[in-house]
């Protein structure tokens, strides 16, 4: 067992703190690009709270599907496959009114 004394106590140079969810809430502050989103592809009678659920839940899915991929590539998978899943034409490079 190692005794930690006044002399040998740890000083980090880093500290970080996860934020989101507590300090940030993410989904509100997400709600205004993505109807910006919808409304680009003539769908703002789509519910924006249930199509940016859907596209997060793509998103954490697919966080973990591939060895590394961008942020915004994930983003874009995401928003194409959301689109699939609303019956939504859109393009999927609108995903900039969000990650731009």
């Amino acid at each position: 067992m190692t005794v930690v004394t006044p002399r040998r106590l740890l000083r980090p140079k880093l500290m970080s703190f996860d934020v989101f969810g507590t300090l940030v809430s993410v989904r509100d502050s997400s709600y205004g690009a993505f109807e910006r989103i919808l409304a680009a592809t003539g769908a703002d009678r789509i519910d924006v709270k249930a199509f940016w659920e859907h596209w997060e839940h793509q998103n954490i899915k697919h966080y973990w599907d591939r060895p590394y991929q961008t942020y915004r590539d994930i983003c874009e998978r995401s928003l194409a496959e959301t689109f699939g899943r609303f019956d939504l034409e859109g393009d999927s490079r609108l995903i900039g009114y969000y990650a731009g």
